[in-house]
């Protein structure tokens, strides 16, 4: 008898599974994943959210090298109501770094390759054609590229306190850091920049101190800055974060930022991009002391972009992070990306994209 039973279970089990069948999603269903997906090779770390899967995809592109953005999703969510929006840890940040990512790997190439793949995987996940991308500071050099090499993917590019090259960037700086300082008459700030000397510089602690000298004289004139207590509560109350993934963090921000220093310090992207055939907006800070806008603004001007292009200054801002306040485009129709006709208005998403100045730094 027992064994009659057992025999009787396999056929059993197999009965139920068939008379329970498996019920897709509703299309116009939430979809909210964390999961690994591996992209060129590497296993990195994906959230997909959007109240509702049916609405355009808004995909970001983080800074750094390194500086994962997963801690501080949240802060999107207001955006989860009009776009499904996809955050990642690119290779070697965050939750995707590992030992033995091969140092090769780490090129801004390989990072433009990687967001094709993701971008792919969400389209055919969520049965679209295209996604918007959003890149952000670093993050913005690999999405500029990608938008170039590959518009049918996309409906349109947003970039965030834009990347042009470092060095001239730096130059830039150093001199309205300095014309900053003597306005402010702020003589111990102008001596200790005098005293580093312009760039190139010595050494990274020298570029670190330069950078905190110039924060320093724009601070007060900055809107609701981003220090890192407030990243790192934001990390510590993520509910994708645990203790032991701040190790990767920090760790995946130093091996990212040595495997792509040479690269990094040398690119210029007006060597790789000069016309972009989706429509583009520009979002930059007029305190930025990371990225010279000044230069951002200039490059921009010679990318040509048949299918529209618009640069809006943010007075009061420092270096705009992926947001709501940055990027308040859900009160915009999300038709307007879905590009079934003229492709997305470049000036609807101007008009309501700086909504609200609470912008962080």
């Amino acid at each position: 008898m027992t064994r009659l039973l057992f025999s009787l279970l396999p056929i059993s089990i197999f009965a139920t599974s068939c008379a329970t069948s498996i019920v897709p999603p509703s299309p116009t269903a939430p979809i909210y994943e964390a999961r690994k997906i591996e992209l060129g090779g590497v296993k990195q770390s994906v959230i997909i959210r959007g109240d509702d899967r049916s609405n355009p995809i808004l995909m970001f592109v983080h800074g750094g090298p390194g500086f994962s953005e997963l801690p501080t999703y949240e802060r999107n969510a207001d955006l989860e109501r009009d776009f499904v929006v996809v955050q990642w840890d690119q290779r070697g940040a965050g939750k995707s770094y590992r030992p033995g990512i091969p140092k090769k790997s780490m090129a801004v190439a390989q990072f433009v390759a990687d967001t094709h793949q993701l971008t792919d995987i969400v389209c055919r996940r969520l049965e679209k054609k295209k996604a918007l991308l959003v890149g952000f500071s670093f993050g913005s050099l690999i999405g500029l590229q990608a938008v170039a090499e590959s518009p049918e993917r996309y409906h349109g590019y947003v970039g965030l306190s834009h990347f042009v090259t470092i060095l001239e960037s730096e130059e830039i700086l150093d001199i309205e850091g300095r014309a900053r300082a003597a306005r402010k008459s702020e003589t111990e700030i102008l001596a200790k920049l005098e005293k580093i000397g312009p760039p190139p510089y010595k050494n990274h602690p020298q570029e670190r101190v330069v950078n905190a000298l110039i924060k320093n004289l724009v601070i007060e004139d900055t809107k609701n800055p981003f220090p890192a207590s407030e990243y790192i509560g934001s990390a510590l109350w993520s509910k994708h974060y645990k203790p032991q993934n701040f190790v990767g963090l920090a760790l995946g921000r130093n091996f990212s930022g040595k495997a792509l220093e040479d690269e990094i310090y040398t690119i210029d992207a007006r060597d790789h991009v000069n016309r972009i055939e989706v429509p583009m907006l520009w979002i930059s800070g007029k305190q930025d002391t990371t990225l010279s806008q000044t230069l951002a603004h200039e490059y921009f001007g010679q990318i040509k972009a048949p299918h529209g292009k618009e640069f809006i200054w943010l007075e009061d801002v420092a270096h705009p992070r992926p947001s709501r306040s940055t990027l308040d485009i859900s009160n915009c129709n999300p038709r307007i990306f879905q590009q079934e006709t003229r492709g997305f208005e470049i000036a609807e998403l101007a008009k309501s994209s700086v909504v609200d100045k609470s912008i962080l730094t």
